[in-house]
């Protein structure tokens, strides 16, 4: 009976690995800008989901996918001392950017004026880390509502939904550091 089992496992983790590596992969690159480090942290999302397949529903895999790998992304960014790269990003974004509507960008710009925005950020991508990948695909990576749904396997409007909440937790999260 177990060796059925294990063989059913296997081939559902071989039709995943099949659909998704490759998304994977540019996710982890599009974050990182190596290669090999993004191979690395899709192999470790992939032995990850192997060990914990039982537990995701199937329509979860591909969300859990991405933000299993963002969070990888972030961890070897931070052991590599090198999460302030992140935050250079969400400024040089700031500046370059014309839209004065894009909410959270203007939330780190009064953040960063207060030396606060790394922390919050990173309260954010703890407490709320699907939240906090939204935000960093749409302002970080430029990518529309659209296509962060399909990467996540979500809809649009639920994109646009965590960005409107992301932005007002990072309001009130900035406002209550900023008077204590």
């Amino acid at each position: 009976m177990r060796h059925v089992r294990d063989e059913k496992h296997a081939k559902k983790m071989q039709e995943i690995y099949q659909q998704y590596r490759t998304a994977v992969v540019r996710h982890a690159y599009s974050m990182l800008q190596n290669r090999a480090t993004a191979e690395d942290i899709c192999q470790e999302t992939f032995l990850r989901l192997d060990r914990d397949l039982h537990k995701i529903p199937p329509e979860k895999v591909k969300s859990w996918l991405f933000s299993v790998s963002g969070r990888l992304v972030l961890d070897y960014l931070r052991k590599m001392g090198r999460v302030e790269v992140s935050a250079e990003t969400v400024e040089e974004k700031r500046q370059t950017c014309q839209d004065d509507r894009m909410e959270p960008e203007r939330v780190l710009e009064r953040m960063e004026q207060a030396g606060t925005y790394k922390r919050v950020l990173e309260y954010l991508r703890e407490e709320k880390p699907l939240w906090y990948q939204v935000v960093c695909m749409a302002y970080l990576e430029e990518k529309s509502n659209r296509k962060i749904a399909e990467e996540l396997g979500i809809s649009s409007n639920l994109v646009s939904q965590w960005k409107r909440r992301a932005s007002a937790w990072l309001r009130k999260v900035y406002e209550e550091r900023e008077n204590v």
